[in-house]
């Protein structure tokens, strides 16, 4: 998977930046993630901005049509989303930054093929481990998570709003050839 979008600006150590994303891209993640979470509160379009237009971070989104995961990219709006899952490889670490399915799309299957897809996409990236936070009450997402190999690492107590922990996991990812 490539990200694919046109790229402007040079930053250093080689990195290109992506060019602006239309705000549609940003406003179809965030409408979805306004469907698919309350607690904590959902990403706004912003967040989804900026996550979209950062050169270490990628989105993977699953369309309604073909319900394929991939890197969304300038076109890749057309179609209301099902999924998405974001993520950023720094320095060999990925981070799993958020994954959500639509409340109507969920036990299909989505969020299993979204894991996988972002951990193959981090591993693609150079990262070597990756780590995600998950609501200590979210047991959908915990249960999703364990049968994929993902280990309980630590805790952040208090880390929501509401007074929740967060718990974090990691998983070492297999290594892929570019």
């Amino acid at each position: 998977m490539a990200f694919a979008s046109a790229m402007n600006d040079d930053l250093p150590g080689g990195v290109q930046r992506p060019a602006a994303l239309p705000p549609s891209v940003a406003f179809c993640c965030a409408a979805l993630h306004a469907r698919a979470i309350r607690e904590p509160p959902p990403w706004s379009e912003r967040a989804f901005a900026e996550v979209l237009s950062d050169p270490l971070s990628f989105v993977l989104g699953a369309g309604s049509s073909t319900r394929a995961v991939r890197v969304l990219s300038i076109s890749a709006a057309a179609e209301p989303l099902l999924g998405l899952a974001a993520g950023r490889v720094v320095s060999g670490e990925a981070e799993l930054l958020t994954l959500v399915t639509d409340p109507l799309w969920r036990k299909h299957g989505l969020g299993r093929q979204l894991l996988r897809a972002f951990e193959l996409e981090a591993a693609q990236r150079g990262a070597e481990r990756a780590f995600l936070e998950v609501a200590e009450t979210n047991a959908a997402a915990r249960a999703l998570y364990e049968r994929a190999g993902w280990q309980f690492v630590g805790q952040r107590r208090d880390y929501y709003h509401q007074g929740g922990a967060a718990l974090l996991m990691a998983k070492a990812l297999a290594r892929t050839s570019n």
